[in-house]
């Protein structure tokens, strides 16, 4: 009996002991149940974490397996490439993002890796091209991360789109190339400028706000006798005599204060110092300049030694010719009066013998005394002509300006020629009857018109022709022209057509002149503001004609 209560107590025992055993390890299956949950959990939270950080990284994350299949795809993957995830997860990188040009390297590379665990590209830093979903290429930056795994390897493609990065680069490339050409051409601007001024003819000296010498070229050296290292940083008044040497300063000083430029812009003479002490002759042309909110004066100065004295050579040698013109005049004067009354009186007592009707002179006594006649007016012409362009040298002509008639003037000027022999049988045609005025001296005008006249009767072929026309330049002047069809000038000699004394060749020939009559119409028609002018070619005959300005407003109604 004590033996069954023990075995009984004993076996209620072992089904405590069971039960507690079961009871505790019920218990402890719910705490691991728990703490399981809670691993679960954390990992959901650390994966989720990982997760957040790939898709809100700058950086693209793509990975892929052994053979290039892509098992993973972020969302800065989506924005760079284009593609959604969903449609590039399983499929291969090769056909998604990879160029046709490195296909190829690409699947050959993977190979390699898989076969050695060694690759060029692998965790290293590299700029290479990829593919756009719209077909166009841009620029990456790519990592490549290879992971071990159970079957193989996965890897891990970092990549970063640096399109405008490179934009940037290539900007700032191409603004360093720019900056690299303007330095460039700055420098060879620099270095020509720097030669124009040491190769310059001129002296070129610069100075600053305080008269010191900045530079100081070889032409001044050459000038001044300094060499620039001598003078540079000395005040600029070193290469003056007084009294500019103590007034100088005071006109940089008034300038800084007034800006008023009172000798800046313009060229003054003045005086020069050079390095032994001589004093001699400059122009200075003065500029002055702004450079970093200081006042740079540039000087340009040129020795005038030579042009001084070449000037005093000139005054002397104008003095002279006028002591010479006036001596010339004085003698021409008392000439006139001491060869005019003999010349007069032998031309009257000629014209007495010739117009004796008591005893008349008859054969060669008559001729005798008609080229007595005709030599002495020829004389006379030629002592009037002779004064007259004495008088038009020394300006002691008088003329009166006024608005003249051409037609009336010339009217009057063949009125006057129909009474004068017409030894060429001359035929004179008018052809023009335009009402035209100029301004000019009424008996000068005359007198030009005679001769040209007069100068185309005599050089005209016998029984030739002779045109008198004028015509409005359309210029403000009015051109009257003579024209003929006589034995014209040799062009060799055009040259010498307004030269006193010459006659062109006829000294010799039974043609009267003196060689002075063109010359006087030329200096009498420029004293009236005109000009002269001709054309002619040798046995076909000439043209001369005269320009006046044009009396506007008027015509032959006004005149009367």
């Amino acid at each position: 009996m004590a033996i069954e209560n023990t075995v009984n107590v004993i076996l209620v025992l072992a089904i405590v002991l069971v039960m507690m055993m079961i009871i505790a390890y019920i218990l402890r299956s719910k705490d691991a149940t728990k703490h399981l949950a809670r691993f679960v959990e954390k990992e959901q939270e650390d994966s989720a974490r990982i997760q957040a950080i790939i898709d809100t990284a700058y950086d693209a994350l793509v990975r892929i397996d052994n053979d290039g299949v892509i098992l993973g795809w972020s969302h800065q993957a989506e924005r760079i490439f284009g593609w959604p995830a969903s449609q590039v997860i399983g499929d291969t990188l090769e056909k998604t993002i990879i160029p046709d040009r490195y296909r190829d390297a690409h699947l050959k590379g993977l190979r390699r890796f898989v076969e050695s665990g060694t690759g060029p590209v692998v965790n290293k830093v590299i700029e290479i091209s990829s593919l756009h979903i719209d077909g166009h290429e841009f620029p990456i930056e790519l990592t490549i991360a290879p992971i071990k795994v159970q079957k193989g390897y996965e890897f891990n493609a970092f990549i970063r789109d640096i399109s405008e990065r490179k934009k940037i680069e290539e900007d700032l490339r191409a603004s360093y190339a720019q900056l690299e050409a303007a330095e460039h051409e700055a420098k060879r601007n620099l270095e020509r400028l720097s030669f124009t001024l040491e190769s310059a003819v001129d002296a070129i000296i610069t100075i600053d706000m305080e008269c010191q010498i900045l530079s100081f070229n070889h032409a001044a050296e050459r000038v001044f006798g300094y060499q620039a290292s001598e003078v540079i940083g000395l005040n600029v008044n070193t290469l003056m005599p007084e009294p500019y040497r103590s007034d100088h300063d005071s006109y940089v000083t008034r300038f800084l204060e007034t800006k008023e430029p009172h000798i800046i812009g313009d060229v003054r003479e003045v005086l020069g110092q050079k390095r032994d002490g001589t004093v001699f002759p400059i122009t200075a042309a003065i500029s002055a300049f702004l450079w970093e909110g200081e006042y740079i004066f540039t000087g340009i100065i040129r020795e005038i030694t030579k042009e001084k004295e070449m000037e005093t050579s000139l005054i002397q040698s104008k003095e002279e010719a006028e002591k010479a013109s006036k001596a010339k005049s004085e003698f021409l004067s008392s000439m006139s009066h001491e060869l005019r009354t003999p010349l007069n009186a032998i031309l009257g007592f000629s014209e007495l013998l010739r117009s004796n009707t008591e005893d008349p002179l008859r054969g060669e006594k008559l001729e005798n005394v008609e080229y007595i006649i005709s030599s002495g007016k020829h004389l006379l012409a030629l002592i009037n002509e002779v004064l007259e362009l004495s008088a038009i040298e020394n300006r002691r002509v008088k003329l009166t300006i006024e608005p003249v008639s051409v037609i009336n003037v010339i009217e009057e000027s063949l009125a006057l020629i129909r009474n004068v022999e017409n030894k060429t049988n001359s035929t004179i045609s008018v052809v023009s009857g335009s009402e035209l005025f100029v301004h000019a001296d009424y008996t000068k005008l005359k007198q030009i018109i005679l001769n040209l006249i007069s100068n185309a009767i005599k050089y005209n072929n016998d029984a030739g022709s002779i045109i008198v026309s004028w015509e409005d330049s359309s210029n403000g002047y009015v051109k009257i022209s003579v024209s003929d069809s006589g034995i014209g000038i040799p062009e060799n000699k055009h040259d010498a057509v307004f030269d006193a004394f010459n006659r062109l060749g006829q000294e010799n020939s039974i043609i009267e002149g003196t060689g002075i009559g063109l010359l006087v119409t030329k200096e009498l028609i420029e004293l009236m503001g005109g000009s002269i002018d001709f054309e002619s070619k040798e046995g076909e005959g000439s043209k001369f004609w005269v320009e006046l300005p044009l009396a506007e407003g008027l015509n032959a109604q006004d005149q009367n």
